[in-house]
């Protein structure tokens, strides 16, 4: 069967290219095409069409372009396309029931990870009521949502996603890599928790060394590749004395592979850092952290469920800073209950911090997240699911965010 998966390609869409090869291995024949913009629908719905697919599938990840994934599938429509059309990922999921009421040219929304769910809609387009972990249209007009049987433990029985071309970076072929899905915590602006509560199974999985190792491996002899782009949600563990002896085991395997002279970029949590965990990868190549800071309030981080102090905050910064890589971070430092003494704060920690990039914003109320929940049952949520808003609860907090945001954006 032919099979059309469709979405951002700005970076690897690992979503789409783990898709795509799960159903490739049972001979489904797949095409990515990349929808980048809303510039891109027409040269999106025509590659489409001439490829002529059964099914098509739209990576609906974020809400700042759902609208666009929307547009999309009408124009799908308006082209002639009759095949079937499903959209994934965060934002369609979670926003499922909404979706299928208000946008007849969807079919379906799967409501977890994508792999097997895919690959059962190929076996199953018949009778999707055989299809785990979906949410669809009956011929009535009435909507179902099927049991999900949860994500898959085993993160190494899936095929290594499916690779065509690859990016440079500096010159070097660039490659985007998972070793876990999930995360650990349960911050309140996170949809990553919603999500993963929604399709069912463990929060948090790691792959084994081993089969990382082959991947790696792989990339590297076959593909050239230099740079790793490590895009968990957080490279380290829990246990901060199991990530040193993961990561050690990680360092091993490649030198005993002869793989060296690479460079990898991670992203981590303030309370995963430790100076032996940071030595290790910089051993390995370590060039850049993304720090999730969040906020330098703790009243700040509290109210944003972070669990994580002010003090391991400066302390990773201090540990990543002694080594020489390249360290950014953000702050959410306008979260619904700001006061303009945590704005301060927050504007002394940027003073201090400046020879490192970050950026700064508002916490969005995304569906499904602690915020979402927290903003409607007190009555200040606005807008709808296509972009939630609210006003600081502070009034002059909110104006100091609206003439920042004015200034800023």
């Amino acid at each position: 069967m032919k099979i059309a998966l469709l979405g951002a390609e700005l970076e690897e869409n690992l979503g789409l290219r783990y898709i795509a090869s799960s159903l490739e291995a049972q001979n489904h024949i797949v095409k990515i095409i990349p929808f980048n913009s809303e510039s891109d629908i027409p040269s999106a719905v025509s590659s489409l069409i001439d490829f002529d697919p059964r099914i098509a599938g739209l990576s609906m990840v974020f809400t700042g372009r759902a609208r666009e994934f929307c547009r999309l599938a009408q124009a799908l429509r308006d082209a002639g396309f009759r095949g079937h059309i499903i959209a994934g990922g965060h934002f369609a999921s979670l926003n499922c029931s909404q979706l299928l009421t208000d946008f007849p040219a969807f079919d379906s929304v799967a409501l977890g990870e994508g792999e097997e769910l895919m690959c059962a809609l190929a076996r199953s387009l018949d009778d999707l009521s055989r299809v785990t972990g979906l949410c669809y249209r009956r011929s009535d007009g009435s909507l179902v949502t099927n049991p999900s049987l949860g994500n898959p433990d085993r993160l190494d029985d899936l095929p290594f996603p499916k690779r065509t071309t690859f990016h440079s970076y500096f010159g070097k072929p660039i490659a985007s890599v998972l070793t876990s899905r999930g995360c650990w915590r349960d911050c309140a602006f996170c949809s990553i928790n919603a999500w993963y509560k929604q399709g069912g199974g463990k929060k948090f999985r790691v792959r084994s060394v081993e089969n990382l190792l082959e991947e790696l491996k792989q990339l590297y002899f076959e593909h050239g590749v230099r740079i790793f782009n490590f895009q968990d949600d957080n490279f380290f563990l829990p246990n901060p004395q199991k990530a040193v002896l993961r990561f050690a085991a990680i360092r091993d395997g490649l030198h005993q592979a002869g793989i060296d002279q690479i460079a990898i970029a991670v992203k981590a949590r303030p309370d995963s850092i430790t100076e032996e965990s940071i030595r290790i990868l910089d051993e390995l190549g370590l060039f850049r952290v993304f720090l999730g800071v969040e906020n330098a309030s703790q009243r700040g981080l509290n109210n944003l469920n972070r669990r994580c102090s002010v003090d391991q905050v400066l302390k990773a910064l201090e540990i990543l800073n002694s080594f020489d890589v390249h360290i950014a971070y953000n702050l959410l430092m306008f979260e619904p209950d700001t006061t303009l003494d945590d704005i301060l704060i927050n504007l002394r920690f940027m003073e201090r911090h400046i020879e490192n990039p970050f950026n700064f914003c508002r916490a969005e109320a995304y569906a499904g997240t602690g915020l979402e929940t927290k903003l409607r049952r007190e009555g200040r949520l606005l807008g709808d699911y296509f972009g939630f808003d609210y006003r600081l609860k502070d009034p002059r907090s909110e104006a100091f965010h609206q003439i920042a945001n004015y200034a800023f954006f």
